[in-house]
């Protein structure tokens, strides 16, 4: 009986925080790619694609510092579109390694123009403790 009511209190909690998450926001909005074949920047926005390799993997965490953008709960897309004009886009890179996968912040300045697609590759500094981003 106590694992049922934990259970469902998780599964509470859980709806609640995606409930307060709006990925279909006005400006931002992350786009699943396993669910989306066509995908077309509307007027006066871009479109964003982090690589999306078996090495490495470019998720799309945050645009000018707004919420999080989340595809589903807990998992972030690796595309967005987001409206023209110069963005901060800030990424999280997944690397895999003979030694398992790291998550790496990583983040770039992009100035969007309408109708754009702007790729993002990536690798780790030095340290590894950063991504470095570079946009084509």
């Amino acid at each position: 009986m106590r694992i049922i009511k934990i259970s469902l209190l998780l599964s509470c909690l859980m709806i609640s925080a995606c409930g307060a998450r709006d990925i279909n926001r006005e400006y931002y909005r992350a786009q699943d790619d396993q669910k989306i074949t066509v995908v077309k920047a509307y007027k006066n926005e871009g479109y964003i694609v982090g690589e999306n390799s078996d090495i490495l993997t470019i998720y799309i965490r945050q645009v000018d510092d707004g919420e999080l953008l989340w595809t589903e709960p807990f998992k972030m897309g690796t595309t967005a579109t987001v409206p023209t004009g110069i963005r901060n886009i800030k990424v999280m890179c997944e690397i895999s390694t003979t030694y398992g996968k790291i998550l790496l912040p990583g983040k770039t300045e992009i100035d969007v123009k309408t109708g754009n697609t702007y790729n993002i590759t990536g690798k780790p500094d030095n340290n590894q403790k950063n991504c470095i981003l570079k946009i084509t």
